[in-house]
């Protein structure tokens, strides 16, 4: 067996001594080797306790090399393998070794330990385990083995029913699992030990945490909305009753289910959230939720003490048998100070007659609406109730025959179209059509409503089911030759002017050619443009002129046809030299349901050196049947047509500058075929040439015509005055012809 096997041996029966053997040393019996081994071993003495009690004690055999080394083996320090040789040293001197008496069994000695816990304070949730580390040192090292108890532990509201302990291991740390239970408290706990004594801190505090907010304590569902603002005073717990502090609670409203108020909650779980009248108004429902998810529901009733109910509208008009009446029919509510009862429940009832509903809640102006059809019985009136809180209020509308309806409707379709309501009036005709589809006046009125609104195609259709009721009816056949609704299969357009104080002599300018297959939804057109740019009055800037020609297509789709895109390619040339521009324009236009259009795109140029482009919008608002209002606005950064060599500003041209320009227009056009259309439009002009140009730009224009049949008569004239150039004038005379589909 060779040296190690037999310290291994050594080592392995010191710790069976350490184990087996009492714990204690019998004061100042000489040490033996098992007594030294025993002690380094185990854990009842540190390694200065060590060495102090063979100091003590001294020994009863010689040691030997081989027995200093099996001591540094099992943990021996310095100081250790110093008192051994002292011991030995004395011997030495003439004190021989002497056996030891057996040692007489004494009373295992109280040890003292220091403890810490880190930290002091521990926060854990509820229905959780917290940890809680204590640090345990004897002789300022960290001390093993020792078992630590958490006095106060087992005193936890719904947690362990003992306390909770831990041994602390060769770092000197015990960690103890402590079950934090159902209550949120704060709970004072002491450090001990078993067997021992401790100092250092020996208190701790360890406080549990409200859990998740889960329930929703108050208020009460049912809740009672009598109107006004209503105060929701909300307290929110855990699932053990806890309240829970510092969470936002969210209130919808059902049926939308929007958001409609929120608040946190403070230090006792409650929060004050007061919601409006107006947060209330058609909401019939509350959701209450947090982060976690939703925390409870509370049903509204309504309880709203009217004082004053009457009907307000759709009391003058008549039911036809059977059919739904043309407007719903409305209340007022009154509260006790005469104002509107916000949120206040209608009840309502009828006699011959249906409601789409029985029950309505008033909005923010104290009004609620339902929708009424006419019973069957021509010989009795539809009588409808409405009730809120202890006021009610009582209307009859009466029934009239078919023909009877068809006349108000008409008189009423009439009516709106005077006040300018173009889709009331067509909605009235339409009524009126649809109850009686041969009426020949109906559908001439529909025509006359969907023209003002703006729809020309629906027009047309409604003018020829005029005509295939009526051949000779006056109205449509005129409508049908107007421009616009009369469909054209060709047009054309020629105008002859002049720039006045120009060198160039009055000529022909302009012409512009369409052609309208027999589709509904294109258009294709042809223009040559000597710079009277009545196209395009954005492309306009200077006396002198840019000659161009283009085609173009307007491609109309969408329901009703009510979107109209367009296309446009074509060629621009400088008249005092051989330069030419490639262009292009886009643009899309929609017509709108009350009447009017709009239309934005824009157009670009191409030169060998540069490119120039322009972005415009402009929008067609009837303000009347005769009367149209027109505002545009543009931005470019083009050459313009600024050619002046004369005063030497470039050889082309073409001076770069950028513009910015808007205006406004005034259609007027009377039925029986003239109209004027006035304009101003004001732009400022930035230039890279030189300062001189830049500035502000004033246009305005004026173009009248006269309707003869199919042919107009037409006259133009503009004054501009650009920056850096003078002011000038064009005059022009024109043209133009339509050709009608045959009917």
């Amino acid at each position: 067996m060779n040296i190690f096997a037999e310290r291994r041996i050594l080592v392995v029966f010191g710790v069976l001594l350490a184990v087996l053997a009492p714990p204690a040393v019998a004061q100042d019996a000489p040490l033996r080797k098992s007594d030294i081994v025993r002690m380094l071993s185990g854990s009842t003495y540190s390694v200065a306790e060590v060495a102090g009690i063979v100091r003590s004690n001294c020994l009863s055999f010689a040691p030997t090399e081989r027995d200093l080394s099996d001591f540094r083996n099992l943990g021996a320090n310095d100081a250790v393998l110093a008192a051994v040789r002292g011991c030995a040293e004395r011997q030495d001197d003439g004190e021989p070794a002497r056996d030891a008496p057996p040692p007489a069994p004494t009373p295992a000695a109280t040890l003292s330990y220091e403890v810490e816990p880190v930290p002091d304070r521990v926060t854990a949730p509820v229905d959780s385990v917290a940890l809680v580390t204590v640090l345990v040192r004897r002789g300022g090292e960290p001390s093993g083995g020792l078992e630590v108890v958490l006095q106060g532990s087992g005193a936890i509201s719904g947690g362990a029913s003992t306390d909770r302990a831990a041994t602390s291991g060769a770092d000197g740390r015990a960690t103890i699992r402590v079950p934090t239970g159902t209550r949120a408290a704060r709970y004072p706990l002491t450090i001990t030990a078993s067997g021992a004594t401790v100092t250092g801190t020996t208190s701790l505090v360890l406080e549990t945490m409200p859990g998740p907010p889960t329930v929703l304590v108050s208020p009460d569902s049912p809740l009672t909305y009598e109107g006004g603002s209503l105060d929701l005073p909300v307290e929110v717990d855990d699932a053990f009753g806890n309240p829970v502090p510092d969470t936002e609670v969210v209130v919808a409203g059902v049926p939308d289910g929007s958001v409609i108020a929120r608040g946190s909650t403070d230090a006792e779980g409650r929060v004050a959230i007061t919601l409006s009248a107006e947060d209330l108004r058609d909401v019939n429902r509350l959701v209450l939720s947090s982060g976690e998810g939703t925390l409870g529901e509370i049903e509204l009733r309504f309880d709203m003490q009217a004082s004053r109910i009457e009907f307000v509208e759709g009391t003058s008009q008549a039911g036809v048998p059977g059919a739904p009446l043309d407007e719903p029919v409305t209340v007022a509510v009154y509260d006790a100070s005469g104002d509107p009862a916000v949120n206040a429940d209608v009840r309502f009832t009828v006699r011959n007659g249906g409601l789409d509903t029985e029950s309505r809640r008033t909005g923010r102006d104290g009004r609620a609406s339902v929708r009424v059809t006419a019973g069957s019985d021509e010989t009795r009136p539809v009588e409808i109730r409405a009730r809120s809180g202890s006021s009610d209020a009582v209307v009859s509308l009466p029934i009239l025959s078919r023909q009877g309806v068809v006349a108000e409707a008409m008189a009423r379709g009439v009516r709106r179209l005077e006040e300018g309501d173009t889709r009331g009036a067509v909605a009235s005709f339409e009524r009126a059509v649809e109850l009686e589809p041969r009426n020949a006046n109906a559908w001439a009125g529909l025509g006359r409503a969907l023209a003002a609104a703006g729809r020309p195609q629906e027009a047309r259709t409604a003018y020829e089911q005029v005509l295939d009721l009526d051949p000779d009816n006056q109205e449509a056949n005129a409508a049908l030759d107007m421009p616009g609704i009369g469909r054209n299969v060709f047009g054309a357009d020629f105008w002859g002017g002049s720039t006045l104080d120009s060198e160039r002599e009055a000529g022909f300018r302009y012409a512009e050619v369409r052609i309208n297959p027999d589709v509904e939804w294109l258009e294709i057109r042809g223009v040559f443009d000597d710079a009277l740019n009545l196209r395009h009055p954005w492309l306009k800037r200077g006396e002198d002129d840019l000659r161009s020609f283009a085609g173009g297509v307007d491609l109309r789709w969408g329901s009703a046809r009510r979107l109209t895109t367009t296309v446009e390619v074509g060629r621009r040339e400088q008249p005092i030299s051989e330069l030419a521009q490639n262009t292009f324009m886009l643009a899309q236009g929609i017509r709108l349901e009350g009447g009017g259009s709009l239309q934005a795109g824009g157009w670009a140029g191409r030169w060998f050196d540069r490119d120039d482009f322009v972005l415009f919008a402009e929008g067609q608002f009837p303000a009347s049947r005769s009367v149209t209002i027109i505002p545009s606005v543009s931005y470019a950064d083009e050459a313009g047509s600024n050619v002046l060599t004369e005063r030497g500003l470039t050889a082309t041209g073409r001076a770069p500058e950028t513009e910015v320009r808007g205006g406004l227009k005034l259609r007027i056009e009377s039925p029986d075929g003239w109209g004027v259309e006035p304009g101003l439009a004001v732009g400022s002009v930035g230039s890279d040439l030189s300062d001189e140009y830049e500035g502000s730009l004033l246009d305005a224009t004026t173009h009248l015509w006269v309707r003869l049949g199919q042919v107009r008569l037409q006259g133009f004239a503009r004054y501009q005055s650009p920056p850096g150039t003078r002011s000038f004038w064009t005059v022009a005379l024109g043209l133009g012809f339509d050709v009608r589909a045959p009917r």
